[in-house]
């Protein structure tokens, strides 16, 4: 919930570090593909678009079964940043 914080409060960069640090340390827990999703928006926000495109296609790389609405906020991101 910090990076949740961080990120409502629009300081982006510690919402970026605290859900990455969340991913890394949890990469198979069923908060990770949320946190990739908030890490791919805290990233766009940062005006770091490579990477937050990489973070919404990690999405469903690694989680095809992430619930609908995480697969669909990731998809519509990528699309709406023109991720390859």
């Amino acid at each position: 919930w910090l990076a949740e914080t961080y990120y409502v409060r629009s300081d982006f960069t510690n919402a970026a570090v605290t859900y990455a640090d969340g991913y890394k340390k949890y990469p198979t827990g069923p908060k990770a593909p949320d946190n990739l999703l908030k890490l791919g928006l805290s990233l766009a926000n940062l005006g770091e678009g490579d990477q937050a495109c990489k973070a919404f296609a990690e999405i469903n790389k690694k989680f095809p079964n992430a619930r609908a609405e995480i697969r669909d906020r990731a998809a519509a991101e990528r699309k709406q940043r023109g991720c390859k």
